[in-house]
């Protein structure tokens, strides 16, 4: 067990303690102690954002220099809320999301630069992915979601796995206005 693991597991005892208060979601603990550090590590620093009065953390709550390690896998959604965004797969009361940054290893996986832009118009099959419903419960519900499996978007064929979390964030502490996220990626080889 490498030493960030063994000082990871007050987080995974916060998680277990802090889940009902925090909305941290149905399992024992955000992620499992097995996930990917950088994933642990993420989790353990959205924990320490939470304010005393328990109420969610918001992005200027977020510290770079805090996590600058983990920059390259990182991401944030910006959640849009059902608009008139004047786009015919815009209808309804589906939220939209748009990336506000992506790290560095995102654009080797996906093979292009997506900063900026809408989520489905790099992932038009968005709501039809596996772990879509965690994006949706990180809002709904203010709940972080966890994803281990085959890549749910388009990537680079070298690229064989993904590991996610999705953690929410709101400005007000109340209502989720943005996604903070981590996701690594295991490739041939690797």
């Amino acid at each position: 067990m490498t030493a960030l693991k063994r000082s990871l597991l007050a987080f995974s005892m916060a998680a277990k303690t802090e889940r009902a208060r925090l909305g941290i979601g149905s399992g024992p603990a955000i992620v499992p102690m097995t996930a990917d550090e950088r994933l642990l590590a993420l989790g353990q620093y959205w924990l320490s954002m939470h304010s005393p009065k328990g109420e969610l953390p918001g992005h200027q709550d977020l510290d770079v220099l805090r996590v600058g390690k983990l920059v390259p896998w990182m991401w944030l959604f910006e959640v849009h809320r059902p608009t008139l965004r004047f786009r015919y797969r815009r209808l309804g009361s589906e939220h939209a999301f748009r990336y506000r940054l992506l790290g560095r290893a995102h654009a080797a996986a996906m093979g292009r630069e997506n900063a900026g832009l809408w989520v489905d118009e790099v992932r038009p099959s968005l709501r039809a992915e596996a772990g879509y419903d965690r994006f949706a419960a990180a809002v709904e519900q203010q709940t972080a979601g966890y994803y281990k499996g085959p890549p749910t978007y388009p990537v680079m064929p070298s690229y064989l796995g993904i590991e996610r979390l999705v953690l929410p964030l709101a400005t007000d502490g109340r209502t989720v206005d943005m996604l903070l996220g981590i996701t690594v990626y295991s490739q041939h080889g690797s």
